[in-house]
């Protein structure tokens, strides 16, 4: 059984009446005015009360009518609805309480810096009694300042009515927390509120037509005509529910918004944008492989099944990329990774000299085997040579008959063996320079 707690409803009531809606504020200003009557009916009362009598008088005269009817009948309803006697005793209080206004109003336009009074002014009265309100339209995620006008709420402060018309989202903020997130509709922003961030949920394209990086030998290498496709992450029963509902064809997250704005990281020079947040993430992916593999590996793979192209799409939709995506509150919806090829930058030398001093390293010790291995070959060749006519002449000593003229035919018999040889060589040795 629910207790009543002591003073709970007049605390709720209080609570009520304080609230910053527009009903409170039309209370607010009911109640106002319904002060600023009864003091001018008790003035009528306490010091104008013959004031009241003799118009009651004039009005019983004017009317036969009315002759019949007690002066007390009329005097009564005349003290209260008819304010204009007691009025100048009322004058003080409604003055002092326009002086407030008007003091808070500068207050207000210090801590808001509000480029004109009256803004401040209007400000301070539509806060107090939820009156003059303005209304700002949000199309295509900006606001249509051509509808809507320049205004407190145009800069991003409450209060007033927002329309958000299909496409775009609105997360708002209190002090210290978020608030809520608003989109398809009218709705009403509170003077504690503030307009934090407007989000686009159609799907964002994010073209880039050309990137260099380098690879992992310092290659300098050119992307050129990536395409990325994304939007604001939601969960499958999101998706679901937009597509039974034609009036909200736009799926989106509460939380993928509220990380979509609290989670990008931030520069000297700001908030980092969302297409940015994207590109460092997804286009990072490609730029990272491209950076941990060489040159070869890329254009030049040695295996059948090898595809860096392959590789690099799975690399941009791995769990850690989508992951890492989804911490900004985004779901990439498609990508191309574009050309990939050679930079024109690689004209100048400095770029690929350690590339070309590899492969020139490795030229240089295969000339300098093979160099080494012919002249081994020709020392080899060359004593052959010489054993060869060693042993012909021996077996020529041995062949011949000694005579009267040995001497001079063994002369002979050298000279012409030794000649045939040196011919064999030099033929040999045409052959090995012209193949």
């Amino acid at each position: 059984m629910k207790k009543n707690i002591p003073g709970g409803n007049i605390e709720k009531y209080f609570n009520f009446y304080l609230a910053c809606n527009t009903r409170s504020g039309k209370v607010r200003f009911l109640s106002w005015l319904a002060m600023i009557w009864f003091f001018i009916t008790c003035s009528n009362i306490l010091f104008s009360s013959q004031v009241i009598i003799d118009v009651a008088q004039k009005i019983q005269s004017s009317a036969l009518f009315l002759s019949q009817l007690p002066l007390g009948l009329i005097a009564v309803p005349l003290t209260f609805l008819w304010p204009f006697s007691g009025l100048e005793f009322v004058i003080l209080p409604i003055g002092a309480l326009w002086i407030a206004i008007l003091f808070t109003a500068q207050y207000v336009r210090s801590i808001n810096r509000f480029t004109s009074y009256s803004e401040a002014v209007h400000y301070t009265f539509s806060c107090l009694f939820g009156l003059f309100l303005p209304t700002i339209i949000i199309r295509e995620a900006a606001i249509d300042l051509d509808e809507s006008g320049r205004s407190w709420l145009a800069d991003g402060k409450g209060p007033g009515y927002v329309v958000v018309q299909p496409g775009s989202a609105i997360l708002l903020e209190r002090i210290n927390s978020p608030s809520r997130v608003i989109s398809i509709g009218r709705h009403y922003v509170t003077r504690f509120e503030r307009i934090k961030q407007i989000i686009d949920l159609r799907d964002q394209h994010l073209p880039i037509d050309e990137e260099v990086t380098i690879t992992k030998d310092r290659i300098t290498v050119k992307i050129k005509k990536a395409y990325i496709r994304y939007r604001v992450a939601s969960s499958s029963r999101e998706e679901v529910q937009s597509k039974d509902n034609p009036a909200s064809p736009f799926p989106y997250s509460v939380e993928a918004i509220r990380k979509l704005t609290y989670n990008r990281s931030v520069t000297e020079k700001g908030v980092t944008e969302w297409d940015t947040a994207v590109k460092f993430t997804a286009f990072g992916a490609i730029t990272d492989y491209i950076n941990e593999n060489n040159y070869d590996r890329l254009f030049m793979p040695k295996g059948q099944h090898e595809d860096p192209r392959k590789e690099i799409i799975k690399r941009v939709n791995s769990p850690e990329v989508r992951n890492r995506l989804k911490n900004i509150g985004t779901k990439l919806a498609w990508f191309d990774i574009g050309y990939i090829g050679l930079s024109e930058e690689n004209g100048d030398i400095q770029t690929i000299m350690p590339w070309q001093a590899n492969w020139t390293g490795k030229t240089a010790i295969t000339r300098a085997s093979g160099e080494a291995q012919r002249l081994a070959y020709q020392e080899l060749g060359r004593a052959e040579a010489q054993a060869e006519m060693l042993k012909s002449i021996v077996n020529m000593l041995n062949d011949i008959q000694v005579s009267e003229n040995s001497t001079e035919n063994i002369r002979n018999v050298v000279l012409a063996r030794t000649a045939q040889l040196l011919e064999s060589m030099t033929s040999m040795y045409e052959k090995n320079e012209t193949g």
